[in-house]
C-alpha cells in the first residue's frame, strides 16, 4: 500500500517497511522501541519480539507504515537507545518474510470442495472442523497470504488472525573464482 503526502512540491511515499532489531534481552526494551515509533508518529502494523539463538540477545521485528525519511529517522533514534546491538531496515537489507494465518469460515456442502482446493493448492492445514465452521492455517509470505485470503474471501466470509511477520536476512551469495 502506498500513500502520498504532498508538502508544497515535495512528495513522499508512505510504504510498509521492515525493521529487524537485535538488542539485549532485558525487561522493557520492546516498550522503549515501540514508544519511539509513537513519538515520531509512525504506525506499527506488526510487532514480534522473541529470543534468539543467544539467550542474551532479543530479536524485535517491526513492520511499519513510513516514508523513507521517517524510516531513516527511526533507525537513527533506535540505534541511540540503550541496549540496542544492531538495526537492519528494509531500505538497505533484503529479508525473507514469513507469516502464519488462522482463518475461520463457514463451510457448507456447496463450498467445501472449493475451500479444500484452495487449501491444498497453498499447502494449508485444517486445524478444526465443527458443524458448519472450518479453521485453516497457512504459513506463507505476506504476499501469498494476501492471495489466499482474497481467494477464500470469494468463497465465504472470513475471520482472520495473523501471527505477525517473522523475518530473516537473505544470504548474500558469493562467487568463488576457481
Amino acid at each position: 500500500m502506498a500513500v502520498y503526502y504532498y508538502d508544497d512540491d515535495l512528495i513522499e511515499e508512505t510504504k510498509e517497511h521492515t525493521l529487524l532489531i537485535y538488542c539485549e534481552n532485558v525487561p522493557g526494551v520492546t516498550s522503549h522501541i515501540s514508544n519511539l515509533f509513537s513519538r515520531i508518529g509512525v504506525n506499527i502494523t506488526s510487532l514480534i519480539g522473541a529470543s534468539s539463538e543467544d539467550h542474551h540477545v532479543y530479536r524485535v521485528i517491526i513492520k511499519c507504515l513510513a516514508t523513507a525519511n521517517e524510516l531513516e529517522k527511526i533507525v537513527k533514534h533506535v540505534n541511540k537507545l540503550i541496549n540496542i546491538i544492531d538495526v537492519k531496515a528494509s531500505l538497505t537489507t533484503a529479508f525473507i518474510e514469513y507469516e502464519m494465518s488462522l482463518i475461520r469460515m463457514n463451510c457448507t456442502k456447496e463450498n467445501y470442495a472449493e475451500i479444500l482446493k484452495i487449501s491444498d493448492h497453498f499447502q494449508g492445514k485444517i486445524i478444526s472442523y465443527q458443524q458448519d465452521k472450518i479453521v485453516l492455517t497457512f504459513s506463507e509470505s505476506p504476499e501469498r497470504l494476501d492471495t489466499i485470503i482474497r481467494l477464500l474471501g470469494h468463497v465465504g466470509e472470513l475471520e482472520i488472525v495473523n501471527s505477525g511477520v517473522a523475518v530473516m536476512e537473505k544470504e548474500v551469495s558469493q562467487t568463488f573464482a576457481g
